[in-house]
């Protein structure tokens, strides 16, 4: 296989308390040789049949061209603590799950938000939080399997919630 990027990483002071952040990855991927591969192939009934075939030229698993994010963060002092804003976009590129390249993810987004608060002498806190934002239907993890079946797992739907913390 062959594999080489660029990984960049930023972080950006815009105002007190203001701070942008982010990073990118963009990644060349392929197999050079993989001439007995698994090959799966969907069958018209409905399942999918396997047998050895060449990957060479395929993208390897699980590897993107393009992934990367960007956050803002928000920071100040209020009488009761300290407040914390952060918005996170996370922009993936399009992959396979397998060598045949067969079961394959789109390009897609995921936005996550949070509020953050912390005691003055930090030792409470507590978050509002969002993740999935936008409910991004993203397919996780898939295997293909020679019985004939796929075994899935997805992203999970809008989640928000509450959280609390003590450190002592």
């Amino acid at each position: 296989a062959k594999l080489y990027g660029i990984d960049v990483d930023f972080e950006a002071i815009l105002a007190r308390g203001l701070s942008l952040r982010g990073g990118f990855v963009l990644l060349h991927n392929e197999f050079t040789s993989f001439p007995n591969a698994l090959i799966f192939t969907q069958l018209p009934g409905g399942g999918v049949s396997s047998a050895p075939g060449n990957a060479s030229g395929n993208r390897l698993p699980n590897a993107q061209d393009f992934s990367g994010s960007i956050s803002l963060n928000y920071d100040t002092d209020v009488s009761f603590g300290r407040l914390n804003f952060n918005a996170t976009e996370s922009h993936n590129g399009a992959f396979a799950f397998e060598a045949d390249n067969f079961l394959r993810q789109g390009a897609y987004d995921v936005v996550n938000a949070s509020i953050n608060w912390t005691s003055l002498n930090g030792s409470f806190g507590a978050s509002l939080f969002v993740k999935n934002l936008f409910e991004a239907e993203v397919l996780t993890h898939a295997t293909s399997i020679p019985l004939g079946q796929m075994a899935t797992q997805y992203l999970a739907p809008r989640v928000y919630g509450i959280s609390g913390r003590v450190r002592f």
